[in-house]
């Protein structure tokens, strides 16, 4: 059975329409993308292993530029990307803010940290390698954070800090593998370039 011309031509219509169509949704699509990118969205690639398990070494991360009009609208468990400069580079660091201004942030001999006096909460989920893997809350946010399996108490310890009005506390959640302000002291909150959203 053949269809009628006025049929096919109709049909014709249809299809090259709904192309048309599906061109410019894709076009509007790949234009919104490009406009987030160039404005609005930074891509990461993790180069160190500080943040697993939630980023691991080599994962792909994707951040907010410019999140914060104010260090009053941070969280604590947010997951921020700031700048740090090494040997005469910036680098692009992220950490988990667990420390806002006026709080008190220590790490106890156990290796867990405390704030404001009391030792964040952790609960074990899984073992992984020599790695133990732990549910830590910090003012009702939950985030996984790593703790080797075998460790000895920690000797030296650094003082108790006190977080400045324009400061952050930011570590990483391979508690017992990153380089944080445990060591070099909360980051000014004007080196914050982004939030991480995935």
């Amino acid at each position: 059975m053949t269809m009628k011309p006025a049929t096919q031509k109709k049909l014709l219509i249809a299809l090259v329409l709904a192309g048309g169509i599906a061109f410019v949704i894709s076009m509007l699509l790949v234009g919104a993308v490009v406009i987030a990118r160039v404005f609005y969205l930074d891509p990461y690639i993790m180069g160190q292993n500080g943040m697993y398990p939630t980023k691991p070494k080599y994962s792909r991360s994707i951040s907010l530029r410019k999140p914060y009009n104010s260090v009053l609208q941070v969280k604590r468990g947010d997951l921020v990307v700031f700048a740090q400069t090494k040997e005469r580079s910036v680098l692009k660091v992220i950490g988990r803010v667990i420390g806002l201004p006026g709080d008190t942030v220590q790490q106890v001999p156990s290796g867990e940290l405390k704030v404001n006096d009391k030792i964040l909460p952790l609960a074990k989920v899984r073992e992984v390698g020599a790695l133990g893997i732990f549910l830590e809350t910090n003012d009702g946010v939950d985030y996984e954070v790593a703790y080797k399996s075998e460790r000895s108490p920690l000797n030296d310890l650094p003082s108790a800090v006190v977080v400045g009005e324009d400061e952050l506390f930011c570590v990483g959640d391979n508690r017992d593998n990153s380089y944080d302000s445990r060591a070099y002291g909360p980051i000014p909150f004007s080196s914050v370039r982004g939030k991480v959203i995935w």
